[in-house]
């Protein structure tokens, strides 16, 4: 199954990775610590040293609507886009 087309405007990220934190397919990285507040794409074994790592875009879930959402958000865009 393929992904909506907005997702194929971002590269997936692929690089390193510190093991105490996980990575998602955009390259924002999140501490481990807080993955019960949030969710990541890519991770590696909390014990492992620093590894090249590739991403996928995100599960079919129920955030892969808002994913869409604020990809579109970014790409509609001019010259600034800010989201808190």
């Amino acid at each position: 199954m393929s992904h909506h087309e907005v997702f194929y405007k971002f590269k997936r990220y692929c690089g390193k990775c510190n093991p105490s934190f996980v990575i998602n397919f955009l390259g924002a990285v999140t501490r481990r610590e807080y993955l019960h507040y949030f969710s990541a794409d890519k991770s590696i074994p909390p014990n492992s040293k620093e590894e090249v790592i590739y991403t996928e875009y995100p599960a079919y879930s129920e955030g892969y609507f808002e994913w869409i959402s604020v990809l579109q958000s970014i790409i509609q865009a001019k010259d600034k886009f800010t989201m808190f």
